[in-house]
C-alpha cells in the first residue's frame, strides 16, 4: 500500500526524476535483460531515475517518418501512480526544407524540458503537464537561414498532475519578422494520477 502523498510531492519528485531522463541528454539504456525487466516494448528507447523508493521510466520509439510515440510512468515502492503518453513528429519536410538537421531539434527540446524541470529546485513550482515551460527561447541557437526556435507547451490546466492533457511545439520563426512561423515539431500528452493524493 502506497502511504499518503500530496499531489505536490508526486509533482516535485516527477519532475526532479525526469531531468535525469530523456532531457538529461544521457544514453538510452541497452541492455535488453534490464528493458524486459521494465517491461519496455522491442525498439523503444527507454532511460531511468530513482531515488530511494522513487523510479521513473521515460520511453518513446520513433518511426520512419519522423513521428514518435512514447510514456512516462513514476512508481513508488514498485506501484505505478503517475502515468503519461505522448505522441506527435518532428517534421523531417521542414527541416530539409529549411536545411536543418532533425537532432538540433530534438536537442533545443531537450534545453526547454530541463528548463521547467530544474524550476522545482529553484523553489518556483510550475507544472506545466510534465513538459517544458510556457514559452522558451535560446537566443543563441541560430538555425538554418538566420531563424530562431521557439518553444511553446499549452497544458489543458496549469498545476494539475491528477489530469494531464496538452500539447508541446516548436516553431521555427524569423527573427526580423518577414516569414511567418513554421512548425517543426508537435507532441500532445495526456496522463495523470493513478492513486488518490491530496
Amino acid at each position: 500500500m502506497v502511504p499518503t502523498l500530496t499531489q505536490n510531492e508526486i509533482a516535485q519528485m516527477l519532475m526532479k526524476l525526469m531531468a535525469q531522463c530523456y532531457a538529461s541528454g544521457k544514453e538510452a539504456i541497452k541492455n535488453e535483460s534490464v528493458l524486459a525487466k521494465l517491461r519496455i516494448p522491442i525498439g523503444f528507447r527507454a532511460y531511468t531515475a530513482e531515488e530511494g523508493k522513487w523510479l521513473c521510466v521515460d520511453a518513446y520509439a520513433v518511426g520512419e517518418m519522423g513521428y514518435s510515440w512514447g510514456f512516462v510512468v513514476l512508481y513508488y515502492d514498485g506501484k505505478p501512480i503517475f502515468f503519461m503518453n505522448f505522441g506527435g513528429y518532428v517534421s523531417l519536410y521542414l527541416c530539409k526544407e529549411f536545411d536543418i538537421d532533425p537532432k538540433q531539434v530534438t536537442t533545443f527540446l531537450k534545453k526547454a524540458l530541463l528548463k521547467q524541470y530544474s524550476r522545482w529546485e529553484e523553489g518556483k513550482k510550475a507544472f506545466l503537464g510534465c513538459r517544458g515551460p510556457a514559452r522558451f527561447i535560446d537566443q543563441e541557437l541560430v538555425v538554418g537561414d538566420n531563424r530562431r526556435l521557439i518553444y511553446y507547451n499549452s497544458p489543458f490546466r496549469d498545476g494539475i498532475i491528477h489530469d494531464v492533457r496538452g500539447g508541446d511545439k516548436i516553431d521555427l520563426f524569423d527573427p526580423t519578422g518577414t516569414e511567418r512561423e513554421e512548425c517543426l515539431y508537435r507532441h500532445d500528452y495526456l496522463g495523470g494520477l493513478l492513486i488518490k493524493a491530496d
